[in-house]
C-alpha cells in the first residue's frame, strides 16, 4: 500500500522550512512521496497579499525538481476556486483508492482545526502529522491529540521537526528591505525571485492592476448616487483605518472599500442578466434578493474586468463583503466590518460598542456584527444566505474558544 504525504500550503514563497517538514515525515513514516499542494484561490486567516498560483506553483517545482519523492499536484490551483482541506483528500482517495494518506500540518493548526470544513472527513481521510518545534509542550500537544482522537476517531502522531526560524512572511519582508535570503530558500527559488523582482515593494495592488486611488473615487463619484458614493467613501476610509491598526495594506483596504458596492446602480434584473451572461453561479436566495446580496458578487467581477483589479485578496473581500465566510482573510473581515460600522451608519445595534471592539479584536467583531445581522433579518422576515449562518457559526465558536 503506498503511503504518500500531503503538504499543503499558499507558498508565497517555499521556503526550507517547508522542505524540511516533508524530508522528515519521510523519513520518520516511510512514505514513499510527498506531494506539494499549493492553493489556488487563498482564503486563510489572515492572508492579505498572494502572487498568482502559477508564480507561486513555479517557485514550488524548482524548489523540489531534484528531490525524487516530492512532486508537485496542482489538484487546488486547477479548480479556479475556494478549495478546502476535506474537498481535496476526497479527490485525491478517489485518485488512489488504495493508498493511505498523511497529511502534514503545524502543531499549531491542532487547536484551530475543528474550525475547518467538516473535520470529521478530514480525520477519516487521512492520518495527520503535527509538526512540532519547541514552541508546544509536548504535555498540551498530547493533551489535543488525545481530545481530537476521542471526538473525530483521529488518527494524529506526531513528526519531529529542528527548530528553524523561517516564514513566508519573513522571505518576503527580508526582500523588501533588500536582506539576503540565501539561507531561507533553495538557490532555484533564490534566483526566481530576484530574477522576477518578486517582494521587492507591497504585490497588494499588483503592478498591472494598481489603480491610482483618486481616479477610482472619481469613477465612483460619477457611477453612484450622492448617497451610495458618500457610503462608499466612508466604507474606504474606514477600511484604511482598521487597517492600519492590524497591520494590513491601507491601498488594498480602500481600494476594496471603494469598488465594494460598485454593482449596486444595476437593477435586480441587470445583476442576474450579467451573472447569467458570464456563467457566474446564482444562488436561490441571491436571486430573490439580488440588490441586497448579488451586488457583493456582480461588483466582484466588476472590479476585475472594468477597473482592471486582479489582486484576489481584493476581489474576495468585495465578493464576500455582504455574507463572509468562514476563515476569511484579514482584509476580508476588514471589509465586511468597515461596511457596517462607517461613520454615515445610523441606528445600528450596538454600533458604538462594536466600532471599539473592530479596532480590538477583528473576529470577535465578526460574530457580534454576524449576531446582530441575523437577529435583525428575522425580525423582518429577511431572506437569510445560508453563507452569513455558516460564517456566524464559524466566528462565534473562535470567540466562545478564546473566552
Amino acid at each position: 500500500m503506498k503511503k504518500i504525504g500531503i503538504m499543503g500550503g499558499t507558498f508565497n514563497p517555499i521556503h526550507l522550512g517547508h522542505l524540511e517538514i516533508a524530508k522528515k515525515a519521510l523519513e520518520q513514516f516511510a512514505l514513499h512521496e510527498v506531494l506539494f499542494v499549493p492553493s489556488g484561490v487563498p482564503y486563510m486567516k489572515d492572508l492579505d497579499t498572494v502572487l498568482p498560483a502559477e508564480t507561486r506553483c513555479e517557485m514550488t517545482r524548482l524548489a523540489i525538481r531534484n528531490i525524487p519523492s516530492f512532486s508537485l499536484s496542482l489538484i487546488e490551483v486547477d479548480k479556479a476556486k475556494n478549495t478546502y482541506t476535506c474537498e481535496t483528500l476526497k479527490d485525491l482517495k478517489d485518485a488512489a483508492p488504495d493508498a493511505t494518506f498523511y497529511f502534514l500540518l503545524g502543531a499549531d493548526s491542532l487547536w484551530a482545526i475543528e474550525q475547518w470544513k467538516n473535520p470529521q472527513e478530514i480525520f477519516g481521510r487521512a492520518h495527520v502529522l503535527a509538526a512540532v518545534r519547541d514552541n508546544k509542550s509536548m504535555a498540551d500537544m498530547e493533551k489535543q491529540i488525545a481530545y481530537l482522537t476521542g471526538k473525530f476517531g483521529a488518527r494524529i502522531s506526531i513528526l519531529e521537526i529542528p527548530a528553524m526560524e523561517v516564514s513566508s512572511t519573513m522571505i518576503r519582508e527580508r526582500v523588501r528591505n533588500k536582506l539576503p535570503i540565501h539561507d531561507l530558500v533553495p538557490e532555484a527559488v533564490e534566483n526566481y525571485i530576484y530574477d522576477h523582482k518578486l517582494y521587492q515593494e507591497e504585490y497588494a495592488m499588483g503592478e498591472k492592476s494598481k489603480i491610482e486611488l483618486q481616479e477610482l473615487r472619481k469613477a465612483m463619484e460619477q457611477e453612484l448616487s450622492s448617497k451610495r458614493y458618500l457610503h462608499t467613501l466612508g466604507v474606504s476610509y474606514t477600511a484604511a483605518c482598521l487597517a492600519m491598526a492590524h497591520g494590513a495594506d491601507m491601498d488594498s483596504a480602500m481600494t476594496a472599500g471603494l469598488l465594494h458596492d460598485c454593482a449596486k446602480p444595476l437593477k435586480g434584473e441587470e445583476q442576474i442578466a450579467l451573472c447569467e451572461k458570464n456563467h457566474l453561479e446564482i444562488s436561490d436566495v441571491e436571486r430573490l434578493n439580488p440588490s441586497a446580496l448579488l451586488h457583493a458578487k456582480v461588483g466582484a467581477y466588476l472590479a476585475e474586468t472594468r477597473y482592471g483589479v486582479t489582486v484576489p485578496d481584493i476581489l474576495n473581500a468585495i465578493r464576500y463583503h455582504t455574507t463572509g465566510r468562514p476563515q476569511m482573510s484579514k482584509l476580508e473581515k476588514i471589509l465586511y466590518i468597515a461596511d457596517y460600522i462607517e461613520p454615515g451608519r445610523r441606528h445600528v445595534a450596538d454600533l458604538e460598542q462594536i466600532r471599539q471592539m473592530a479596532y480590538q479584536n477583528l473576529d470577535t467583531t465578526m460574530a457580534k456584527i454576524l449576531e446582530n445581522t441575523l437577529a435583525y433579518l428575522k425580525t423582518t422576515d429577511g431572506q437569510i444566505d445560508s453563507m452569513t449562518e455558516e460564517t456566524y457559526e464559524y466566528y462565534k465558536k473562535g470567540s466562545s474558544l478564546r473566552h
